[in-house]
C-alpha cells in the first residue's frame, strides 16, 4: 500500500514499493478483482486499485470498507 493524504494505492506485489518499478509489477488482475469485489460490496475504487478518501466519511465508513478488503483479500486467489 502506498499513498498520501486521502489518496491510497494497493500494489498486489510481495515485498515493499520503493519506486515505480516495483509498483508496475504488480498485479493488475488482483486490483481489478479487488475493484469488482468492492463494487459488489457498495464501494468504489479504480481499477488499478487506487483509493481516494474524504473529510466526508465517517469512522463507521471507513470499518466498513476495511474490513471489505479483508473479506476480499481473504477470498482472493494468490497470485503465480
Amino acid at each position: 500500500m502506498t499513498g498520501s493524504g486521502s489518496l491510497g494505492h494497493v500494489h498486489f506485489r510481495p515485498g515493499p514499493v520503493r519506486h515505480y518499478r516495483d509498483a508496475a509489477t504488480g498485479s493488475a488482475e488482483h486490483a481489478n478483482l479487488l475493484h469488482l469485489a468492492l463494487l459488489e460490496r457498495g464501494f468504489a475504487c479504480a481499477a488499478r486499485g487506487m483509493f481516494v478518501t474524504s473529510t466526508v466519511m465517517t469512522v463507521t465508513d471507513v470499518d466498513a470498507l476495511v474490513a471489505a478488503v479483508g473479506d476480499i483479500a481473504r477470498e482472493m486467489p494468490a497470485s503465480g
